[in-house]
């Protein structure tokens, strides 16, 4: 009986795995075969005949009589998680609590023989036989949430028809059960969507019939604006929290859970645990955490139209599979939804928008039908005819043609419409309620019907009756305008706002060969230089500034005209369209200006220009240097030696001749770049502007001295002259052309100071030594009457006796301000300034008193001897031998006691004045000393000739002599020169014992300097003079 079992089981499941047949009959027949005519013993455990459960595919059990669990097969052990071994055997409804969760009497104790079915929720409990069948939602069955079962309980009978236990099958239908709650969703939310007005309450019906078949007391829905990267809640329902519809979240950072389900695409489920993850990763939750959390995307056509949301805070892990399939299965409807909606409130939006243009359009916009008839008008249009309200217009004027003022023009416009389809800009005067002048501009188009026939003509207007009278006010303007314009002497040029040339009048023409198409954008055809010059003129004027100017403008033939410019900007509609240029030709005016600005510049004698031209040119050369250090310049200020005599013996008109002739001259000399000028009288000033060396100067320099001692023929007597320049080379530290000039002055009378066609170059001490000279001239003037001046006196020793010799007299003076100055401070201004001749000879008298008094007091020093000197200006002074025989007697001295020193380039230079006063001093007696001997040009025979007893070799040679070997032997020669001719040799200058140890080989006669003694007070003189009388040796010669 057992194998007919087994094959009766395998022929009704088959040999694979696949599930039981829908047939309920099939199971209950082969249960009460097989087991009929069994005993109890049969449903012991480890009976042969339970194993037949093994095969069955779907979860079962076998109980006995008593309720124990007798069988149960691996599908169950499998659904519930509980192995056979720990349930077999088992009572008191264990066999129920592991299925549902309770232990209580369920479907297969009633079939066993229990009166009622315990605290179990059986739906649809039906009956065949002595079998039952229902189906009941079991929760947490093994590891599912929740699972739909179909429960089938057969009692089972021995042979005497006993029940002696029952057999349960359990079959999951929860598949099938989702399916049907998400197709009775899907129809509850289809019907809401046609039976609400708006997204939130439909929303609202969809989370009510969703609560009915999950955990959905929070839902939400989010709408996403993927453009703006935000999330608004059209519907958001939870127990903790509440968003407004309104309010707009950014996810731009992506950093919530909705924005990850919309990153995703897919749904995104999240239990407890995975909470504190998402927070480690510091991603937002928009409202309170939640336990469970499950977002779906809400699709539409692949577009991401948002997220539709569950949460619950109670229960973890409480969403499954199951209900994100549901989720998903009515998110697309959602979606549709919502698009649907969107959709709709769009074209509700835009008939509102349209409509409000319509109705607030400050223009006109109408419809007419096809034969004529005013179909449609907004507010704009009957305001424009005058009526307060469309309704009053249509009905009083309800045909096209009851607008149109001309009637030529209303059967054209339609035809117009019709054959071209479409008028744009049309000028057409309108007639208004009122009677007024009202012109409008119509823009209009024919709308066809499927066959192409003409059906609607819609358009627009806007009252246009401003411009077209300000039109016929602007022509009449217009009009008086060019004939302004086109009469006026002037010549004018009109541009546009960009520079463009758009009108220019006849005189314009006249004036520079140019008509309007010819001329270039901003006038540059008139441009001299054709640099852009006069485009940023232009430009000044487009911005509102006038301009006025005198300027060149070059005409179509290449001529320059100078012109009056007068520019000003063209208004229009408060704004710059354009400019007016005006030019007035002044070329007459310009030339009367010239030739008074020529005449004004230039001399009147020699055409060239003058000292206020010269200066200008100066001072524009001296700003280019300032601004550029590599241009160099140069000045010279030249001046005709002996002008004045040419002038008297010949006459002035030679003399201007003469001038008009070196003018040509000097200007033959320099470049075109350089400027010569007559700067008044004889002198000429030349301007060498641009130079690289100083040799280019210096060769214009000797052009112009050659050209002008070239023999000149004036009043038919030939005549060679000469010229004195001073030069300017080192212009760069100047300011003011005036002191450039001053100074260029200065050298050229340095030059005449040293003799005929000499030239010389200012320097900066030359200025300083001009000024200071000045100064120390004015002051010697003042100090000679206050006793100032007085000598000191050097002392001179012999070499031979190693005594005191003699003294030298040197100036000295008290200055109030500056103390003791030195001879090098006084003489050269004394000599240049005549003032030399007083000075010496009050320094002689007072250093002749002082001898005579020491003389008076040390009778043994009768042999001394004081030299004074004697400049080359009093050489020629006639009262020379009176003034110093007359300081002899008044002062005692004999002439014996007197030496006078003479420089060497006196001697060269003595005329016969000269040569008689010392003819005359020689034959009082007095001595002669050559000066500075070996630094002049005198020659032997001079020398010889001169009555000199004694010669001094200049200092410059004796400071040397240790070192230069040249030194010394011009030492030595002079030595021997002075001694062959019987002459004593005084060396000065000596400061070192090695300078007196040559002096002493070499064999000279005396020495002074500071080795032995600076120049002394007359006091210190006296001691002096005193101590050599009780046998005084200076220290530095004790030991020769």
């Amino acid at each position: 009986m057992h194998e007919i079992l087994k094959k009766q089981l395998k022929n009704a499941i088959g040999n694979s795995q696949e599930e039981f047949s829908e047939n309920l009959s099939v199971i209950i027949n082969l249960v009460e075969k097989a087991f009929a005519g069994f005993d109890a013993s049969s449903l012991s455990p480890g009976s042969p005949f339970l194993k037949i459960l093994d095969f069955l595919p779907d979860p079962a059990f076998l109980i006995n009589k008593e309720g124990i669990v007798v069988a149960w097969n691996p599908a169950l052990a499998k659904m519930t998680g509980v192995p056979a071994s720990e349930v077999i055997g088992k009572g008191h409804f264990e066999h129920i609590k592991i299925v549902h969760g309770k232990r209580t009497p369920g479907l297969i104790d009633v079939v066993n023989g229990c009166d009622e079915i315990g605290l179990i929720d059986y739906d649809a409990i039906s009956r065949r036989g002595n079998a039952l069948a229902a189906e009941t939602r079991i929760q947490n069955l093994g590891n599912r949430k929740s699972t739909n079962l179909w429960v089938q309980a057969a009692p089972i009978t021995d042979q005497s028809g006993r029940t002696i236990g029952a057999i349960e099958s359990l079959r999951d239908i929860s598949g099938r059960k989702q399916t049907e709650n998400i197709n009775l969703i899907l129809y509850k939310i289809s019907a809401a969507l046609n039976s609400t007005a708006d997204t939130a309450t439909y929303l609202k019906l969809v989370h009510e019939s969703l609560k009915q078949f999950v955990e959905a007391e929070n839902f939400f829905v989010a709408t996403y604006d993927e453009v703006h990267q935000t999330l608004q809640f059209p519907y958001y329902s939870d127990e903790k929290d509440h968003i407004n519809s309104d309010e707009v979240f950014s996810i731009c950072d992506g950093n919530c859970l909705s924005a990850k389900v919309i990153e995703a695409g897919h749904p995104l489920l999240l239990h407890e645990e995975d909470f504190s993850d998402q927070r480690s990763n510091r991603i937002r939750h928009i409202g309170s955490p939640a336990k469970s959390w499950l977002g779906v995307p809400l699709k539409y056509q692949d577009h991401i139209l948002g997220v539709m949301t569950i949460q619950s805070y109670k229960s973890a892990d409480i969403y499954n599979h199951q209900d994100i399939d549901m989720m998903v299965a009515i998110s697309e409807q959602i979606a549709a939804a919502l698009q649907r909606r969107e959709a709709e409130q769009a074209l509700q939006d835009s008939e509102k928008k349209f409509r409000s243009i319509f109705e607030n359009a400050t223009i006109a916009i109408f419809q007419i039908s096809r034969c004529g008839h005013l179909a449609a008008a907004n507010p704009a249009m009957s305001k424009i005819m005058g009526y307060d309200n469309v309704e009053m217009m249509m009905e009083r004027q309800p045909s096209i043609f009851d607008y149109i003022y001309d009637r030529k023009n209303q059967r054209k416009l339609l035809r117009k419409l019709i054959s071209d389809g479409a008028i744009n800009g049309l000028h057409l005067q309108v007639k208004h309620k009122d009677n007024q002048e009202k012109w409008v501009t119509l823009n209009a188009r024919t709308l066809y019907d499927n066959s192409g026939r003409p059906t609607l003509f819609t358009g627009t207007a806007f009252d246009s009756t401003p411009e077209i009278v300000a039109e016929r006010k602007i022509f009449r303007h217009k009009s008086r305008f060019m004939q302004l314009f086109e009469s006026s002497p002037q010549a004018i040029a009109l541009t546009d706002a960009e520079g463009n040339v758009v009108d220019t009048n006849k005189a314009f023409t006249n004036l520079f060969g140019y008509k309007t198409e010819q001329m270039a954008p901003c006038c540059e055809n008139l441009s001299p230089s054709g640099r852009g010059k006069l485009k940023s003129v232009l430009k000044e004027i487009l911005s509102g500034e006038t301009y006025r100017n005198e300027e060149l403008r070059k005409d179509k033939n290449g001529n320059l005209i100078p012109v009056s410019v007068l520019g000003y900007p063209f208004m229009y509609n408060n704004e710059i369209s354009g400019a007016f240029i005006i030019y007035d030709d002044i070329s007459q005016r310009k030339e009367y200006e010239r030739k008074l600005s020529h005449q004004s510049l230039h001399d009147s004698l020699t055409g060239m220009p003058n000292r206020t031209l010269f200066l200008e040119r100066l001072e524009q050369t001296l700003t280019r240097s300032q601004q550029n250090q590599d241009h160099n310049f140069a000045v010279l200020m030249l001046d005709i030696d002996m002008f004045k005599r040419i002038n008297d013996s010949l006459g002035h008109q030679a003399g201007d001749n003469l001038l008009i002739e070196v003018g040509q001259r000097i200007k033959k000399c320099v470049r075109n770049v350089d400027t010569v000028a007559r700067m008044g009288g004889d002198e000429f000033a030349v301007l060498i502007d641009g130079f690289n060396t100083h040799q280019q100067v210096i060769q214009i320099i000797r052009d112009i001295r050659n050209a002008i001692c070239v023999p000149v023929k004036i009043s038919s007597k030939e005549i060679v002259i000469s010229s004195s320049i001073g030069i300017v080379f080192k212009t760069s530290n100047y300011e003011h052309p005036e002191h450039i000039v001053r100074d260029a002055d200065i050298s050229m009378y340095k030059a005449k100071e040293q003799g005929v066609n000499k030239f010389k170059v200012f320097n900066k001490a030359m200025h300083e030594k001009a000024l200071k000279s000045l100064l120390i001239e004015t002051e010697i003037r003042q100090g000679i009457p206050e006793n100032e001046f007085f000598p000191y006196f050097q002392p001179v020793y012999c070499l031979h006796s190693k005594r005191l010799a003699g003294f030298e007299a040197l100036v000295r003076w008290n200055h109030p301000q500056r103390g003791f100055l030195t001879p090098d401070q006084i003489i050269p201004v004394a000599e240049e300034t005549g003032l030399i001749v007083e000075l010496d000879r009050m320094v002689m008298l007072e250093a002749c008193h002082c001898l005579s008094s020491w003389l008076k007091r040390h009778p043994a020093a009768s042999d001394l001897f004081l030299t004074v000197n004697l400049s080359p200006s009093q050489l020629s002074k006639p009262d020379l031998a009176e003034a110093i025989e007359k300081i002899l007697y008044d002062t005692g001295v004999s002439s014996k006691n007197i030496k006078l020193e003479i420089t060497e380039s006196a001697i060269m230079e003595r005329n016969t004045a000269s040569s008689q006063n010392l003819k005359r001093i020689e034959e009082m007696g007095i001595k002669l000393a050559v000066d500075d001997f070996g630094t002049g040009y005198s020659s032997l025979a001079q020398l010889q000739r001169f009555p000199a007893s004694t010669v001094k070799v200049d200092r410059s040679f004796v400071s040397r002599m240790a070192e230069d070997h040249e030194s010394l032997e011009i030492v030595r020669a002079v030595n021997a020169l002075g001694h062959s001719l019987s002459m004593d040799v005084i060396a000065e200058g000596v400061e070192t014992r090695q300078q007196l140890i040559l002096l002493k080989q070499i064999g000279c006669d005396y020495v002074q300097g500071f080795y032995f003694d600076k120049p002394q007070t007359k006091e210190d003189a006296e001691k002096l003079v005193k101590m050599r009388a009780e046998g005084f040796c200076p220290p530095g010669l004790t030991s020769m």
